[in-house]
Formats: structure tokens, C-alpha cells, sequence
């Protein structure tokens, strides 16, 4: 949409990146603080996306910090070598690289040590994720999870680099950013701590608007300075944020919101899954309904069957929320060129053969 980023945008993010990582009088002396000319910064993102362009490059710099390059994030091996060879301290990066990095052991024989924080945006980290890399890092507390946009340069809240951790959460609004859960067909009603609602967020990374757009950037952007995210999701009673999904990702079951991103993070935690996808499908009886896709670890001692796997989410999960429909793959499902899991794709794709009565694959018991 050409999301309009001005100079002050970006300066502004660099130094609320540097005041919230970074050290200084009054803050413990903590290794997964950022020092001013100390630090090495794995640039395995690239730099055509905000994430990359921003946490791996211009905050680097602004922090004197030494660029290691990666030109293919593909190529674990190397990654992985790299880190070895070059001790990087910092680490920007996407949960799918970060399970790329531990699946079938492929850490193994790697040092990692001189990991001392590895921020992860893009997309959602599961728990479960983050306990496996930081453990084959053996490094708890490693990862910081954060959350952003394009539209707002990106970032907006990280998990802090000490205190009160989280491992479900995107953590606390950056210095001078104010976050609001409203009620999303109001954004001027704020919600009470632990509802669910849209995310709106104000602060000097916030952009200008969209390039030539006026009726997008009217949408999007209110004239009181909030920007609705588009994202759902709720303020805990720690002020911590934590995203739900987004507004168009929620399948509607008979009525009843069903969260899709939600879903994932407990399917994830099945410890045969390497990653798992929802969509939305139609459904002649309640609407819409869930279809989930799943690949297997191919290191996993065991391969559940759709029973299997349906009884283990039983007592996790409601009965409105088990997916209809199961489809397990053996390759690795679709990403953006980003790195993030493609839903739309696969959704877009579902909905099509569901339109031409195309039948589901046979069930893999």
C-alpha cells in the first residue's frame, strides 16, 4: 500500500530500539543489554522488509554495532556456521528460521554461546518454539519477542531485557508509544484489561500514511493520532500485550469467534509437530469451519494419526475450536517472502476446491 515512512520515523525508532535495549545509569548490568560499540549483529533478515531494514541495519549502525551478513537465511548450515565462526551477540529474527535452526538436531555441534539476545518479530512465537531453540542454545531466556508493523517503523513493544518475562507475550509498549485495546467496531471505546479487541497504537514511529491513498490512510489512521492495527488482542493485568490473531484471520463458527493463531500455539506444543497451519473454509451447516495443516518432525519418535492427534487437543482446547478438518503434509508449508507462515495462500487455495467439491485427501491414520 506504500506505507509513507518519514526520516523522524525512523530516527525515532532507533532511539526508542537503543533506550529500551540499551544500557545505562539505573539499569542492571545485564548481558542481553545492548553497549554502544560492543556489539555484533547476525543480519540474517533482509533488508527490503521494515524488520530487517530497521533492527538489522540502521539500529545496528546507530549503535556501533559490527554487521555480519547473511546473504541466504536459507542455508541453516550456515547460519549456524557463521554464528559459530563470528560469536555474534545479537540476533533479529523470524520463529521459522529460529525452528529451521533446531529441527532434526541441526544445532548439533554448533556454539551458540555468544548469543545474548535474539529478537524475534514477523510472526508468532510459540512457547514451545522458544523453550526448544533456547535450550539447544542453552540460554534460557534468550529470545525477546516483540510485535510491529510496517506502519509504525516497526516497533512497538518487546518483551523488556530483564524483569518479568513472558513467553506468550509481545512484552511492553517501547519509550513514548501508547497502546489501546478498542472495541473493534469502536475504535474510541477502550476495553477493560483482559477483553479482546483491536490493537491501536500512537507514537512518534507511527507513519505518515499511505502513499496517494487518502481513503486507506482515513481507514487506518484516526484523526486523534491512533493507528488500528488490524491485530486482536489484550492487555494483561502486568500491562503486558498479548496478540490474538488478526481481524480478517478469525473463522466464525456458528457464531462463535475462533482464533486461528490461537489455535496453532496449542497445536505446536504436540512435540511431533514441526508447524501447523489454519484456515478457514466454508461450511454449509455452521458457516464457516476450521481446517488445520500439520507437518511432522521427521526426527519425531512417534507419528500421531488424526485420532491420535484430535484426542491429545481434547482437554486443551473447546469443542468449537477442534478443527473440522485435519491434512498432514510432508513439506514444509508455504511461506511469504518474508519468512512468515502463507495462511492466505493455503486459504485462498482451500476455499477454491471446496468451491469445485474437490474432495479432501484421505486421512492419514
Amino acid at each position: 500500500k506504500g506505507a509513507m515512512l518519514s526520516h523522524f520515523n525512523l530516527v525515532a525508532n532507533c532511539h526508542q530500539i537503543e533506550e529500551f535495549f540499551g544500557s545505562g545509569p539505573g539499569k542492571p548490568d545485564e548481558d542481553s543489554l545492548i553497549r554502544p560499540g560492543e556489539g555484533r549483529v547476525l543480519a540474517a533478515r533482509p533488508y527490503f522488509h521494515v524488520f530487517g531494514m530497521m533492527v538489522s541495519l540502521i539500529a545496528a549502525l546507530k549503535s556501533g554495532a559490527e554487521l555480519v551478513i547473511i546473504p541466504n537465511p536459507r542455508d541453516i548450515k550456515d547460519v549456524l556456521k557463521t554464528i559459530h565462526k563470528k560469536q555474534p551477540t545479537l540476533f533479529p529474527a523470524v520463529p521459522r528460521l529460529l525452528q529451521a535452526m533446531t529441527e532434526d538436531g541441526a544445532a548439533k555441534g554448533y556454539d551458540l554461546g555468544s548469543l545474548k539476545t535474539i529478537m524475534s518479530g514477523g510472526a508468532a512465537l510459540s512457547p514451545a518454539l522458544a523453550e526448544s531453540f533456547e535450550k539447544a542454545a542453552g540460554k534460557p531466556g534468550l529470545i525477546k519477542q516483540g510485535y510491529g508493523l510496517t506502519e509504525t517503523s516497526p516497533v512497538v513493544t518487546s518483551m523488556p531485557p530483564y524483569g518479568l518475562q513472558k513467553k506468550d507475550s509481545v512484552g511492553m509498549p517501547y519509550p513514548r508509544t501508547e497502546v489501546k485495546i478498542a472495541d473493534p467496531e469502536d475504535p474510541a471505546r477502550a476495553l477493560a484489561i483482559g477483553e479482546i479487541g483491536e490493537i491501536c497504537l500512537r507514537g512518534p514511529q507511527v507513519m505518515k500514511g499511505y502513499y496517494n491513498k487518502p481513503d486507506e490512510t482515513a481507514k487506518i489512521l484516526t484523526p486523534d493520532g491512533w493507528l488500528l492495527s488490524g491485530d486482536l488482542g489484550y492487555l494483561d493485568e502486568d500491562l503486558y500485550l498479548h496478540i490474538v490473531d488478526r481481524k480478517k484471520r478469525m473463522v466464525i463458527i456458528n457464531g462463535y469467534k475462533v482464533f486461528p493463531n490461537q489455535l496453532e500455539k496449542v497445536v505446536s506444543q504436540h512435540p511431533s509437530v514441526a508447524e501447523c497451519v489454519v484456515v478457514s473454509v466454508p461450511d454449509k451447516s455452521s458457516g464457516e469451519a476450521a481446517k488445520i495443516f500439520v507437518r511432522l518432525r521427521s526426527d519425531a519418535q512417534t507419528l500421531p494419526s488424526e485420532t491420535e492427534l484430535r484426542q491429545w487437543l481434547a482437554p486443551k482446547i473447546s469443542r468449537i475450536e477442534m478443527p473440522k478438518y485435519f491434512e498432514f503434509v510432508t513439506q514444509e508449508l508455504p511461506k511469504t517472502a518474508v519468512g512468515k507462515p502463507d495462511w492466505k495462500t493455503l486459504q485462498d487455495q482451500e476455499r477454491s476446491r471446496f468451491q469445485k467439491n474437490i474432495p479432501p485427501p484421505p486421512k492419514m491414520e
